[in-house]
């Protein structure tokens, strides 16, 4: 932060000083006006660098020095009593000889999560219930913690970045994140992955000075939504720095998992169960993801099987629907029969017909 406070006190001896006598000068001499309107525009210039930087502090979660907020101040209160000039100085002259800056560069807001995910999510009816039902659920003020459970391959997270997708417009929050967990969770992963999307850079520092940097600059955004995706066992929000209880009541927290315990055992105020497929929502996928070969009538039948086989997880469907495509009928009797004899390994919270589906498509 030195930066600032060379950058304000430069500012300070070189414009506001000046801004002050033209203002007493423009009382008597009109002939100082145009003087004042350059004057005006190099204040404005560095007012917004140095605004600029403390923004970008802030995000990175660094404090801001007195001298600045003061700088800052005594700036916007001398363009207030000059704003009635405002149209003689709205428009700005730059000069790229005025100032020396040690950095010139001022990072970008990082891009909202939900940029960067794919179309995929389908309509169906089974899903939209639970949609509905989350949706509400966070609006409402005393719930702080949601879990949506169900089986692996169900769809939990394609439904979660739907979500995110549809509160951006509802302007439920002012910022979404999102961090996988995995199996294995790793602490200095998912608090790499939520300091990502705020903006927060971490120094070499253990993970206990990572977590009260990241809760330090949590606490700060009033209504912020962590999702927590693919959950296995109970995690500790003080070791990774979330905000949990009366800490950050703007702060929600979104999970998912294939454990109904493990959201009960964190302490979830809603469960969310996410169904497999019904029949009709199987097919219908299913015949979106082979294409034209669905429409073979001398394939319908063993189709129909093959979609059977795959007991309504939206994964499963996908991934042997996409190998099928422009298949012969013998290729589908040959799929059909090694689905049937796939055997699942002993793999905790993986579905058999997932595993099937995923080895079949593999093994080929």
């Amino acid at each position: 932060m030195e930066i600032l406070i060379s950058i304000a006190s430069k500012i300070g001896e070189c414009l506001v000083t000046p801004i002050g006598k033209e203002f007493g000068y423009l009382i008597n001499y009109h002939s100082n006006l145009q003087n004042l309107k350059g004057e005006i525009n190099k204040l404005f210039e560095k007012r917004d660098v140095v605004q600029g930087l403390v923004n970008a502090a802030k995000r990175n979660g660094e404090s801001i020095k007195p001298d600045v907020h003061s700088w800052l101040k005594n700036v916007n209160n001398m363009i207030q009593k000059v704003s009635h000039f405002e149209d003689e100085i709205n428009k700005k002259r730059r000069s790229p000889n005025e100032g020396t800056f040690e950095n010139v560069v001022q990072p970008a807001p990082p891009p909202e999560i939900w940029s960067a995910f794919k179309e995929g999510f389908k309509n169906f009816k089974s899903r939209m219930v639970n949609m509905n039902e989350l949706i509400e659920g966070l609006k409402r003020e005393e719930v702080r913690m949601i879990g949506i459970c169900g089986l692996g391959g169900v769809g939990k997270t394609t439904m979660v970045k739907e979500i995110i997708k549809r509160l951006d417009k509802l302007n439920l929050f002012d910022k979404i994140v999102m961090a996988t967990v995995s199996q294995s969770p790793s602490t200095r992963m998912i608090q790499s992955e939520i300091a990502q999307e705020i903006g927060l850079k971490f120094e070499d520092e253990s993970e206990s000075g990572r977590a009260r940097r990241l809760h330090r600059r949590l606490i700060e955004i009033k209504r912020i939504l962590i999702v927590l995706d693919d959950v296995w066992t109970e995690l500790d929000f003080e070791a990774i720095g979330l905000p949990c209880g009366d800490t950050h009541k703007g702060c929600k927290i979104l999970l998912t998992s294939r454990d109904l315990e493990v959201c009960n055992r964190m302490g979830s105020q809603q469960l969310i169960v996410v169904p497999i497929l019904t029949t009709e929502e199987s097919w219908e996928l299913f015949r979106e993801t082979v294409g034209e070969s669905f429409d073979d009538p001398d394939l319908r039948s063993i189709a129909k099987e093959v979609v059977n086989e795959c007991a309504g997880l939206p994964i499963a469907i996908v991934t042997v629907g996409r190998a099928q495509k422009r298949k012969k009928k013998h290729e589908w009797v040959d799929a059909l029969n090694q689905l049937r004899k796939s055997i699942p390994e002993s793999i905790p919270g993986l579905d058999g017909k997932v595993y099937s589906s995923i080895k079949w498509t593999y093994d080929r």
